[in-house]
């Protein structure tokens, strides 16, 4: 009698081991994905804690540098910065009675990260730049300690 190799049952115990350690049981995957889970929910937690300064550094970006490229390229084509009347739109669009405008000085004035527009004054009282530009900040009220401008 002769015996076939692969039909012994020490060679079918192996054969059927390798057969199950091929991949994870139920068990394995769920607690994966729930450890996924947790981790997930850990970070997005955390996110805000994270990235929340980039808001005051685009908003002070906005006002020390951006605008004030904008201010002075309007003050060198026309003599002088726009008036309150006319504002930061004047870096945009054309203001009536102004000749030498040779804009636009800015593409688009942007409100600030929490969704507010900039203020612009002139003759400035802060700044000595001699116009005062700023964000109210993310508590968007005027006049507190964390109002952003170019002072």
């Amino acid at each position: 009698m002769t015996i076939v190799p692969s039909a012994s049952p020490r060679n079918f115990h192996r054969r059927d081991a390798r057969r199950r350690s091929g991949g994870f049981t139920l068990l394995e995957v769920l607690m994966a994905i729930a450890l996924l889970a947790l981790l997930v929910g850990v970070v997005l937690t955390n996110v805000e804690g994270l990235f929340g300064g980039g808001q005051e550094k685009v908003a002070s970006i906005f006002v020390k540098e951006t605008a004030r490229t904008g201010l002075a390229a309007y003050r060198l084509d026309t003599g002088n910065y726009p008036n309150a009347s006319q504002g930061l739109e004047a870096l945009v669009q054309k203001p009536s009675g102004e000749d030498d405008w040779r804009g636009p000085y800015l593409d688009d004035i942007p409100e600030d990260p929490w969704g507010n527009p900039y203020q612009y004054q002139f003759p400035g009282t802060r700044s000595n730049k001699g116009y005062d530009i700023w964000s109210f900040g993310p508590d968007a009220t005027n006049g507190t300690s964390d109002d952003i401008g170019n002072w």
